[in-house]
């Protein structure tokens, strides 16, 4: 479920306005406990913590039950290793961009 909803933001910048902000604190308020935090917690390590997909992560475990987190859990290096596929796209976009305009410019 949270690799389904994390791919709708896979390729998008985590947002630097104040309402980004305020998203993100609530989301991260709203999972910081139980299992459910644990599997969020897990999960954004290797989506990046600030990324629009940690987001998504935090929004979607703080809908399910604890019993369905506690069973992510048992085998969260499934979904990591999703995660993992789901960028690899944007990664290699992202090189050729960079390599392309310079790895020094300000979007890379």
């Amino acid at each position: 479920m949270a690799v389904m909803a994390s791919g709708l933001a896979a390729c998008k910048k985590p947002q630097s306005s104040a309402s980004g902000a305020a998203a993100s604190s609530s989301a991260a308020s709203a999972t910081a406990s139980g299992p459910c935090g644990t599997y969020a917690t897990r999960l954004c390590e290797k989506a990046g913590p600030d990324s629009p997909t940690c987001q998504a992560i935090k929004t979607t475990t703080d809908l399910m039950p604890p019993e369905a987190c506690a069973a992510g859990l048992k085998d969260v290096e499934y979904t990591a290793k999703k995660l993992s596929a789901a960028h690899k796209t944007c990664d290699e976009l992202v090189k050729k961009l960079c390599e392309a305009v310079g790895p020094d410019t300000q979007s890379c």
